[in-house]
């Protein structure tokens, strides 16, 4: 059968007891409800040493299934989205041949931009200044 059928209960159950236990374990099967399944036994143990009521012990077993639904859809999400590989900042290659030439261009392009003003400012203005600021003083 499933996971849930593997589930063994303890051997003092009467045959009333085993009738309804393997009962559960069909329905909660049925339901698609494993996480319930495979806690059902844990929590009402759990709950009479904390004299906790049925509310909280049904509250319980609802959260701890709700909880790995929610994961599974999450899981299911990431997968389907086919997000690419998370790097490491030490998986990142810096030195790259990639890196290098998208820098270069970038680089000689502000060089030529620089070499293209100061050919074109007059005399005795400064390098840095443009030619519009020179002109109106003449200089």
């Amino acid at each position: 059968m499933t996971v849930l059928s593997n589930l063994k209960w303890k051997p003092t159950m009467s045959d009333r007891q085993s009738k309804l236990h393997e009962l559960l374990l069909q329905n909660l099967a049925e339901l698609n409800l494993t996480q319930t399944a495979a806690t059902y036994r844990e929590v009402p143990d759990e709950a009479a040493r904390r004299n906790s009521s049925m509310l909280e012990v049904l509250s319980s077993l609802v959260a701890s299934e709700m909880t790995l639904r929610r994961q599974k859809a999450l899981q299911r999400r990431i997968l389907q989205a086919k997000l690419p590989k998370l790097k490491t900042l030490a998986e990142y290659k810096f030195e790259s041949e990639t890196l290098r030439k998208a820098i270069k261009p970038t680089s000689s392009r502000i060089q030529s931009q620089i070499q293209a003003q100061t050919a074109l400012a007059p005399s005795g203005c400064a390098v840095k200044q443009s030619p519009e600021t020179c002109a109106p003083f003449g200089v």
